[in-house]
């Protein structure tokens, strides 16, 4: 009796541990995982994004603990560093300037994956209060597999908390008048010995209404996660050699006293002071020689793209009398400098107020002329082109009418090395500036 009773006992011990063993449910894996990573204070997140079919790979470190964080993509064009509240950019090797940059979209990008990490599955019940009953259970020898099965209804408000996150981050973003989900699917990988999060894979497709315009939004995404608990941020170096008040206050002075004297010498052809008021290295007259080099090439570069459209039609007299008129009409424009902020050691925006040229509605005054002219047998077929070049100048002489409201254009100098600065780009106050 005394052996039956051990080993009734044993029966019934084994009973017990087969049911504390057995599998637990696809909720119990996603709660115990939340919590796990609830109290995860640092962690590395390598995530794959690709949107319409456009791929990116971006690493970020997470230290919740420090309040600080990293984020560089993969071929380290653009680096990231927060620390508290201070955020620092390194744009393609440049640190740049948070007072004069969209330091604000940075930090709301930062926002968003430092909300996003510090716990996935909070976020998810965001979306769906009950989010972690439509999850189904797969056992591996090493991981939970939990793999979304909303339904339609749950679908609608899993993309409907997409489409809120969307308007929480970017206030600007219109207000959408409708969501609609198309598919989504969810994957998350959970190591079964530590119950942390291993990966997490997602393929959202939803449609977002603003302004009468549907917009699909077809997103992949892939989050990795390693290094819990052992993460150490480093500043990056670069961070501090961003140039102090003083040096800012001078780049940004230069660089806009160079703009007026490049304005100067190409729109109204007087490269008298150019060498005064060009910075950097350099006699007075290899900078004046800079000048007078800008001022000929501008309005030969007018000359030559004119003759090459119309060089086989109207005469090279004509050609040069056109020339002549449209740098007679520039020179009638204004504009005043505004603003100069350092973006980076290397570059200057300078923010010009430009009343303009309408050359549209002179283009169009003209053309209509013109038809009215042939269609009243004035002008024979074989003369048109000239009788145009004509309209023009006459219209450019007395081209006061056609100056546009005054317009902020944004222009870009480069400081270089030698200290000396250059606009590689001046359709950026020409084109939508002083010819609108």
């Amino acid at each position: 009796m005394k052996k039956l009773f051990l080993g009734g006992c044993l029966f019934v011990s084994l009973l017990t541990v087969a049911a504390c063993q057995a599998e637990p449910t696809a909720d119990e894996v996603f709660e115990t995982a939340s919590d796990v990573h609830s109290e995860t204070d640092s962690m590395d997140v390598s995530f794959e994004i690709e949107v319409d079919d456009v791929a990116s790979s971006w690493m970020m470190r997470l230290d919740y603990k420090n309040d600080t964080y990293y984020l560089v993509t993969d071929d380290e064009y653009a680096e990231l560093y927060q620390e508290d509240d201070t955020i620092g950019i390194i744009i393609n090797g440049s640190v740049m300037n948070p007072e004069a940059t969209r330091a604000d979209s940075y930090k709301a990008v930062m926002a968003n994956f430092i909300e996003h990490h510090e716990n996935p599955m909070r976020r998810l019940k965001e979306f769906d209060e009950t989010i972690e009953e439509k999850f189904e259970l797969e056992v591996t020898d090493s991981d939970y597999i939990l793999t979304y099965s909303g339904d339609e209804k749950a679908q609608q408000l899993y993309a409907e908390g997409l489409a809120e996150e969307i308007r929480e981050q970017d206030p600007s973003a219109p207000d959408f008048t409708d969501v609609s989900a198309n598919k989504i699917e969810l994957t998350i990988t959970i190591d079964k010995e530590t119950e942390r999060i291993q990966e997490i894979h997602e393929v959202l497709d939803y449609t977002v209404t603003a302004m009468d315009e549907a917009n699909d939004i077809v997103v992949e995404n892939t989050y990795t996660y390693s290094n819990f608990q052992s993460v150490e941020i480093e500043k990056p170096e670069l961070l501090d050699t961003l140039v102090g008040e003083e040096e800012q206050a001078l780049y940004e002075d230069e660089a806009a006293n160079y703009l007026e004297a490049l304005i100067e010498a190409t729109v109204y052809q007087n490269a008298e002071d150019f060498g005064e008021n060009a910075a950097g290295s350099g006699s007075p007259e290899e900078k004046q020689s800079e000048g007078d080099h800008q001022k000929e090439s501008f309005k030969e570069f007018y000359r030559q793209n004119t003759e090459e459209n119309m060089g086989e039609v109207v005469s090279s007299d004509a050609i040069d009398a056109l020339t002549d008129a449209f740098m007679e009409a520039l020179s009638q424009t204004s504009y005043e400098v505004v603003d100069s902020q350092l973006v980076s050691n290397e570059q200057i925006v300078v923010t010009l107020s430009i009343e303009g040229l309408q050359d549209w509605a002179i283009q169009s005054i003209v053309e209509k002329k013109l038809i009215e002219e042939v269609e009243a047998g004035d002008v024979e077929q074989e003369d048109i082109f000239e009788r145009n070049v004509e309209l023009l100048i006459d219209v450019y002489e007395n081209a006061k009418q056609y100056w546009a409201d005054p317009i902020e254009v944004d222009v870009t100098v480069s400081r270089l090395e030698d200290g000396t600065y250059m606009v590689f780009v001046q359709d950026e106050y020409l084109i939508g500036g002083f010819v609108q």
